[in-house]
């Protein structure tokens, strides 16, 4: 599947003769995230960056990375990051709002230190999300939640801020 959407994102980007560099943007964004599975619970700080490129007013790719921040739970240290690819689509509001959703593959790096337990792994799953979006001229304000289906309580919570060029 990671193949497919990798595939579909390079097919998109590289049609000839439709590629302008206003339609490529780039941001940052900031908040948290939420694990909960069995006894765990975990709220901490999500930071993260974006980059994509829009078509049209209705579909984009975006590549983006998020650190989740470290959190310690029963005296074990977790750590993780998140990297994901997807397809953007969009529903304009008017000239300035728009809704999104987006669908595409993500890999989360997770670590966990402390006593007797150290362990590290990757996991990759289709990744989904819901957004709104302000754009004003040359930059765009953005809240977004999304979350991995592989894991059923995790939720990752951002505000973000963006240019295009």
């Amino acid at each position: 599947m990671k193949k497919l959407v990798l595939a579909a994102a390079a097919a998109f980007t590289l049609q000839a003769g439709a590629v302008s560099a206003e339609d490529f943007y780039l941001g940052g964004k900031l908040g948290g995230y939420d694990v909960e599975e069995g006894f765990v619970d975990i709220n901490e700080l999500a930071l993260g960056a974006y980059f994509g490129y829009r078509f049209n007013e209705y579909v984009s790719v975006e590549a983006e990375y998020v650190n989740l921040f470290e959190d310690s739970t029963f005296g074990v240290d977790v750590d993780g990051d998140l990297w994901a690819v997807s397809v953007r689509p969009t529903l304009p509001l008017d000239d300035e709002w728009e809704l999104y959703a987006k669908a595409g593959w993500g890999w989360l790096d997770v670590e966990a230190d402390g006593g007797f337990v150290s362990t590290s792994g990757t996991d990759d799953d289709f990744i989904w999300g819901l957004g709104i979006q302000w754009n004003g001229p040359n930059f765009h304000v953005r809240g977004e939640v999304q979350s991995d289906t592989d894991v059923p309580d995790f939720l990752i919570y951002t505000v973000g801020i963006g240019v295009s060029f």
